[in-house]
């Protein structure tokens, strides 16, 4: 019971606003770090809906510093936490990339109040790559997921049936010329064919999405509930597990 209190009361006393480059426990990495935007809302003391959003880049590259304007242009946003993590070095569907994911929502649910049944994962482009990658790895904790404009084809060997009942929102532009549209119907057909509750949305733009496409996307999420319960610690131990695909031992490091 003390150790609850003390939670508690550390829920109390945690920041609001944006803070940036807050880090994870346990890494010196110094790319081990996530932005963080926690609106006034969270002052009534009620458990407000987490957003996890995965930035794109390549290996090596990208960074959460290009996304984290999010959390003051995005309406959803401003009516949930939103979390940008920063990749250690890799693609978001690494083991190594998913057990830091799994750290970082562990600090991010010990400082602020979180409703465990309202975290959402999106991400663009890689981080849509990691939307199909952690999500299919860990559906349990979600209650919906959205890829935009994320690559996706067989040989990831991802396992998206494991989304089969999760609600899911598939945005993608017609116009991709960076990350072709092809793969998201591809798997939108998969998940179709599993009776998934599954929406795409096919944009008139290119592999930048407009904001009022995100926007969209976001408020779908927001209005789902999760019905499964999660145990994190045990979903850390199964993603550490994960094997590196042979697509991913192709870049150094890995």
């Amino acid at each position: 019971m003390r150790l609850e209190a003390l939670k508690i009361a550390a829920w109390r006393e945690a920041p609001t606003g944006l803070l940036r480059k807050q880090t994870v426990p346990g890494y010196t990495n110094q790319t081990a770090w996530f932005h963080i935007s926690v609106p006034d809302e969270y002052k009534s003391g009620k458990p407000l809906p987490l957003f996890i959003f995965l930035h794109g880049g390549a290996h090596g590259e990208g960074t959460a510093d290009n996304i984290v304007s999010l959390a003051q242009v995005l309406p959803p946003f401003k009516k949930a936490i939103v979390v940008f993590p920063n990749h250690l070095r890799t693609w978001w569907a690494h083991p190594r990339e998913m057990t830091y994911l799994a750290d970082t929502l562990d600090i991010v649910m010990l400082r602020w109040r979180v409703d465990p049944k309202r975290i959402y994962l999106m991400g663009c482009s890689m981080g849509g790559n990691g939307v199909w990658g952690v999500g299919s790895r860990c559906p349990e904790l979600f209650a919906a997921v959205a890829p935009v404009s994320g690559f996706y084809a067989g040989f990831l060997e991802f396992p998206i049936q494991n989304l089969a009942a999760k609600p899911i929102y598939i945005l993608h532009g017609t116009k991709d010329a960076t990350v072709p549209i092809t793969g998201a119907r591809e798997a939108f057909g998969i998940l179709k064919k599993l009776s998934a509750p599954v929406e795409m949305r096919e944009a008139n733009c290119d592999h930048q999405v407009p904001m009022d496409e995100l926007t969209r996307a976001a408020d779908w999420l927001l209005r789902k509930t999760n019905t499964q319960t999660f145990d994190l610690p045990a979903i850390r131990d199964r993603v550490a597990k994960v094997p590196v695909a042979g697509w991913l031992k192709q870049y150094p490091g890995n």
